[in-house]
């Protein structure tokens, strides 16, 4: 009897010692906050890293030297160093992630973000040893991780889509009305693009009344900022269009929002920064004026789709979404961002819409193994051809394919076209749905069409992580 009471005590005082082990984990073990906070600690602008940091120079040796097979890009914005130490930091976290006292959809949220920003510190940590490779060896090791990361990231050119988007360009260009001279350009593109496999299956497409119906319901989700245009008037200078914008921010919007829209005399192309909340238009833009289907459309674009976008991500209050951005939810904005284009402009062939072009330029690199020379020589021609990128913005859109290095394939820009043709295809099975645009512009920093995302959001939304 005796022997069992001691057997007893022992138990109790094991489970005892267990829950005290226990309590004392939970205790030290950091909390959810904390271990966000370390995630986004390690989180880099993967693009602006891999930005060359002697553009002009660079540039001009490289138009001035046909036998330059790459600009003599530098690339001191890369940090190997800091990467390592991020990706040694991110390692540690996700160890405590396993192990850490925390809800399934915690765990499920900080093994995104942390996952898809190992993928943006690996790519540049790759991208930094191929630059500094000493010897062949290092350099095929920096290559292969720099493609596999690339692939995972952004993807890779479909080969039927490639196909038939550059078959779409090269047709419409009438062979018989050009000038000897051009005559004489668009065969030497052709030599240089060699042969062209027969696409199985022609790229998508959406439905002309689709667009159509969706412009119209454009328009009237947006009248209370289209009716900041004047009537009467069909052109507008950027600095027009900048107070137009702003106005709209103020009445419409509001001010409190810290929205703004401010000129660049450094750029020829609107670009926009959630995180300063600042839209800027280009003081001198390469396409002249805006016309008054132009304005909508950057109305739509940069104030009804990013700044919308944004602030229901703020006036959620959500914590978790305060730290970072779930991946894929660039892709997703900037193609219903164009889509809201499209519609406006009333044809899905704007011709203002850069995307199948990026697409093809990357196919070049990936399925026709052209290097940065090749690239820009058939890229050139195909733009003049077809009159749209001038020589530099030629120049600039092939540095975005090579962006990092100059010789490996950075497939980011697959996004504008990838993106567009998700929101088309969302939007053509979802026109008659009543949260068609709440589905498109309320759902934050995230990516509407992926179901685990919004599984996710949806239980932040209900308290889960609030």
């Amino acid at each position: 009897m005796e022997g069992m009471k001691n057997i007893e005590n022992s138990a109790n005082q094991g489970l005892q010692g267990e829950w005290q082990k226990l309590a004392e984990d939970y205790e030290k073990a950091p909390s959810f906050d904390e271990l966000m906070e370390k995630i986004s600690a390690t989180d880099i602008s993967v693009l602006t890293s891999q930005n060359n940091t002697n553009k002009e120079e660079a540039k001009a040796e490289f138009f001035e030297n046909p036998n330059l097979r790459k600009p003599n890009n530098r690339w001191d914005k890369l940090n190997g160093p800091k990467y390592q130490q991020n990706l040694e930091t991110l390692t540690e976290v996700e160890k405590d992630v396993k192990t850490g006292f925390l809800s399934q959809p915690e765990r499920a949220l900080a093994e995104t973000v942390s996952g898809f920003i190992t993928l943006k510190n690996e790519l540049a940590l790759s991208s930094y040893n191929y630059n500094n490779a000493e010897n062949a060896e290092d350099k095929l090791v920096a290559a292969r991780e720099h493609d596999r990361v690339n692939k995972e990231m952004y993807g890779l050119p479909d080969k039927d889509t490639f196909y038939s988007l550059l078959d779409q360009k090269i047709n419409s260009i009438d062979y018989d009305g050009l000038s000897p001279e051009d005559k004489a350009e668009y065969d030497e593109m052709i030599e240089m693009i060699g042969e062209r496999e027969i696409p199985e299956k022609p790229a998508y497409r959406p439905k002309e009344e689709t667009v159509k119906q969706f412009g119209e319901m454009i328009e009237m989700f947006y009248g209370n900022l289209f009716q900041h245009i004047p009537e009467g008037k069909e052109a507008f200078t950027t600095a027009e269009a900048r107070d137009i914008m702003n106005e709209a921010i103020a009445e419409e919007i509001g001010p409190e929002t810290g929205w703004k829209v401010e000129l660049n005399s450094k750029s020829g192309m609107a670009s926009v920064n959630p995180d300063k909340k600042t839209v800027k238009l280009p003081e001198k833009r390469n396409m002249g004026d805006y016309t008054r289907t132009a304005l909508k459309a950057i109305l739509a674009h940069e104030l009804g789709t990013h700044a919308m976008r944004s602030i229901a991500y703020e006036e959620a209050n959500i914590d978790a979404f305060k730290t970072s951005v779930f991946p894929g939810r660039e892709v997703s904005e900037e193609g219903i961002a164009k889509a809201m284009e499209q519609a406006i402009a009333g044809t899905y062939d704007d011709p203002t819409n850069t995307a199948p072009t990026r697409y093809i330029e990357i196919g070049l690199i990936e399925h026709k193994n052209t290097d940065f020379r090749q690239t820009f020589e058939i890229i050139k021609r195909l733009e003049h051809l077809t009159g749209g990128w001038n020589e530099d913005m030629c120049f600039e859109n092939v540095q975005r394919a090579f962006r990092g290095t100059g010789e490996l394939l950075n497939s980011k820009d697959l996004a504008y076209y990838n993106g567009n043709i998700e929101a088309w295809k969302y939007i053509e099975g979802h026109l008659d749905d009543p949260n068609l645009f709440d589905d498109l512009f309320l759902s934050g920093k995230t990516d509407p069409f992926d179901q685990d995302q919004q599984r996710l959001t949806y239980e932040m939304k209900t308290g889960s992580l609030a």
